[in-house]
């Protein structure tokens, strides 16, 4: 193998990964399960915004970030458990 032929397979392998890690949580998300029966028959029940927060940023062209902290309440529809988890984004 030539050192050009090489190079650019690397490259070709490189984007390829990249590619995968791109887009390989696109897929579908992750399923609540009951902590108590690991049951996946799970219904939120409520939804409470709790804290939103835009950060800023002081360059030209670049925008802010936003996080938002949420509070949601799931119901287990097998057992009747009842949880609350705070969510980040």
């Amino acid at each position: 193998m030539s050192p050009d032929t090489l190079i650019r397979l690397l490259i070709v392998i490189m984007f390829a990964v990249g590619i995968y890690f791109a887009f390989r949580d696109r897929g579908e998300k992750k399923q609540i399960k009951c902590p108590k029966c690991s049951s996946t028959n799970v219904r939120i029940i409520d939804r409470q915004t709790e804290n939103i927060h835009v950060e800023t940023v002081s360059l030209p062209g670049v925008g802010g970030r936003t996080h938002v902290r949420t509070k949601l309440t799931y119901a287990c529809q097998k057992c009747g458990h009842r949880w609350t988890t705070r969510v980040h984004t």
